[in-house]
């Protein structure tokens, strides 16, 4: 009787550990099938290797994909000056897509936020014009003393453009400001430190989004008697304010690369002056896919970090270096990733190979002779 009751359970049984096998499998990868389904050529010569890596019959995912989901990266950058127009620089952008958000907030403190798609990949190249910015309507403001003497030079420019000045008792300076990393037509910068009864000559550099440097006349000041415009009157004449009612809002936000640079720049335009905080942050939407699931590792992750969870870290040549030097050239046979910079994957095969420990070549025959030439050893 016990015998039959227990015949009963193994039904119920057999369902349960089936269910734990399903759930215990990646639900991308699972038995390997869908990576074989697109990439037969890579298994089959793993399994047709005298050395196999049993990572590649066992689950690609262990090295290929990401398992956890995780929340986009953001990167943020903020400007603390009142103007009506940013355009700046964003660098290490991935090839991925990105919300970007836009905060803006006036002098009296109401703000608005705007939000917009950005994907690297379709952003457009603007050709180099070849035209140097000019600097126009530059402006002295009042004297401020607290020990030594800051006096606020204010200028318009007739494009974006990063300033500085330069600054001195001669007309050979000595002196500079911090010039920024924000592109303005609207400018203000601090000269500090001055001497009292002294006479200043300085000279206001531009610098557009192409690189052009366009440079002022020299100009001189005397901290006697500077010009008689006040330091709120010179801001408000830079500024270009207007009395505009309620909260800011973002007029325009453009994307655009600069031919022969790799950056992305932003130009962001303003109703009235404000300053401004902008938000990139990853979009991981755009990273699912049915066959790979959440987005790839890096190179560098699968061609260094995935194989030190797995083998010791004392290997016998450095990795995650940039091959570079005199007399050092490596043959197109060892690959590299991104900047000439070697991997684990570069002298070893990642998938199975016919040589002990999977490298690409016989180790014990002048291997160090492939890479570095004779000279290099001088």
């Amino acid at each position: 009787m016990k015998a039959k009751q227990f015949l009963h359970l193994i039904p119920l049984v057999s369902l349960l550990l089936l269910a734990a096998v399903i759930l215990s499998e990646d639900r991308y990868v699972g038995d390997n099938n869908r990576c074989i389904s697109c990439h037969q050529d890579v298994y089959k010569k793993a399994q047709n290797s005298r050395y196999r890596h049993t990572v590649v019959l066992e689950k690609c995912s262990q090295c290929h994909l990401l398992q956890e989901m995780k929340k986009g990266d953001a990167k943020e950058v903020s400007f603390s000056s009142y103007k009506t127009r940013y355009v700046f620089a964003q660098r290490d952008l991935s090839k991925g897509g990105y919300n970007v958000d836009v905060i803006v907030r006036d002098k009296a403190g109401l703000a608005n936020t705007s939000t917009v798609p950005l994907v690297p990949a379709n952003v457009k190249t603007v050709r180099n014009d070849r035209i140097l910015p000019s600097i126009k309507n530059v402006k002295i403001g009042d004297i401020r003393q607290t020990g030594f003497i800051n006096i606020d030079i204010s200028w318009g420019t007739d494009r974006p453009a990063v300033s500085q000045i330069e600054y001195g008792t001669s007309p050979q300076y000595g002196r500079r400001t911090y010039a920024g990393n924000v592109f303005l037509k609207e400018h203000m910068l601090t000269l500090s430190g001055l001497a009292k009864n002294s006479t200043y000559h300085f000279r206001i550099t531009a610098k557009d989004v192409f690189g052009h440097t366009a440079m002022s006349e020299d100009y001189t000041l005397d901290t006697a008697n500077p010009l008689p415009l006040s330091a709120k009157a010179a801001q408000t004449s830079a500024l270009g304010e207007n009395a505009v009612e309620g909260r800011p809002n973002v007029n325009s936000i453009k994307f655009y690369r600069i031919e022969d640079k790799g950056d992305i720049f932003a130009d962001i335009s303003i109703n009235k002056p404000s300053n401004i905080i902008v938000r990139f942050t990853e979009d991981v939407s755009q990273k699912e896919d049915v066959n790979h699931g959440y987005g790839f590792l890096s190179p560098r992750a699968k061609g260094i970090d995935v194989c030190v969870k797995c083998h010791p870290q004392n290997v016998s040549h450095p990795v995650g270096i940039k091959v570079k030097g005199a007399g050092i050239k490596l043959p197109k046979f060892l690959p590299t990733i991104e900047d000439n910079v070697m991997t684990c994957a570069t002298c070893h095969e990642p998938h199975g190979g016919n040589l002990r420990f999977m490298t690409r070549k016989d180790f014990k025959r002048d291997v160090c002779a492939e890479c570095h030439m004779e000279e290099s050893f001088d």
